[in-house]
This record gives structure tokens, sequence and C-alpha cells, in this order.
């Protein structure tokens, strides 16, 4: 993780403002993201894609995560035919059966929190 030093650096490595004379807009972004980097409020967060599932909590600059799943969804299925159909309801069924677990977990995980 970068250091507060480190945030502002990257800030202006990557955001170059429109009038080159004055970094003050910036330097205001900046300063916004290290206020909440030493904010000691908790925010939760899901990470999700075709591989697998991430829930984690954001505090300052420490991450901490809750729980971790991996999924093994059907690619496309190349080949056509009489098959073509019931192999991409097959993979919508599954896609949405992840999806529901998703949501299931995030339930639980928000009743463990209150």
């Amino acid at each position: 993780m970068c250091g507060s030093s480190g945030l502002a650096t990257l800030c202006a490595q990557t955001d170059s403002p429109r009038d080159s004379s004055s970094g003050g807009e910036w330097t205001t972004r900046a300063q916004a993201l290290n206020e909440l980097l030493e904010s000691d409020s908790k925010y939760g967060f899901i990470v999700m894609d075709g591989n697998g599932s991430l829930y984690g909590t954001l505090s300052g600059n420490a991450r901490e995560i809750l729980h971790k799943f991996s999924v093994d969804l059907p690619k496309k299925h190349g080949r056509g035919g009489q098959s073509a159909l019931r192999f991409a309801r097959l993979r919508l069924e599954k896609r949405h059966n992840y999806v529901r677990k998703v949501r299931v977990g995030t339930v639980l995980l928000a009743c463990v929190a209150w």
C-alpha cells in the first residue's frame, strides 16, 4: 500500500490539471483521498467475477477479507446443433445460481455484522 505521500504522488502523475500553472485540482483530490485513508469508518465491499467472489471490509488503509469462494462457471459451448440451446440454458442457470449464492452470502454476512 502507498503511504499518504505515495498517494499524492500517484494522483499527481495520473491526473493532469487543465491549468498546468496551478496544481490545485489534483491537490484537492489527494487531500480528500488522504482523509479517507485516515478515517475510522468501516466500509464493506464485494468483488464478484466469473471465477469467484470476495467479501471484505475496508477501514482507512486496512483491508480485511471476510469470506472468499471460487466458482467454476461453464464457458460458451462452441458447437451448434440441437444441443446449443440446452447448453446456453444450463450456462444461464448456473450463472443465476452463482448470483443467488453471492446474494445469500451478503445477507448472511450483513446479519452477522449487525
